[in-house]
């Protein structure tokens, strides 16, 4: 059990930080901007949001998004790449990724 523990606390120390990923609703919303909310066919949505280590595929941090799908991964490291996966359970259309993801500096 001593070796998972030890396992787990060298990744957590290894990702964690002051820096965070989200998708925000944009000051000015533009339906045809990008601005990281989870959508399903372009209406905001409700879904799983994974953050992973790109180069070990380690779990990071995972949530559900809001009805809005606006969400939010704090504490990881700025040094950091990750890969976000948005996930709809239902599975009726497909996961989106977006990969070497930089985490910004918490204010």
């Amino acid at each position: 059990m001593s070796i998972l523990r030890d396992r787990f606390l060298t990744a957590h120390v290894a990702y964690h930080g002051k820096g965070y990923l989200a998708g925000e609703v944009p000051p000015d919303p533009n339906p045809d901007e990008l601005d990281g909310r989870t959508k399903i066919l372009n209406v905001p949505s409700r879904i799983r949001v994974v953050v992973l280590d790109r180069r070990s595929l380690f779990c990071v941090a995972s949530t559900i998004s809001g009805e809005d799908g606006t969400w939010r991964a704090e504490n990881l490291s700025l040094t950091q790449q990750f890969m976000v996966l948005g996930i709809n359970g239902a599975g009726n259309v497909n996961a989106a990724v977006q990969d070497c993801v930089t985490p910004v500096a918490m204010v």
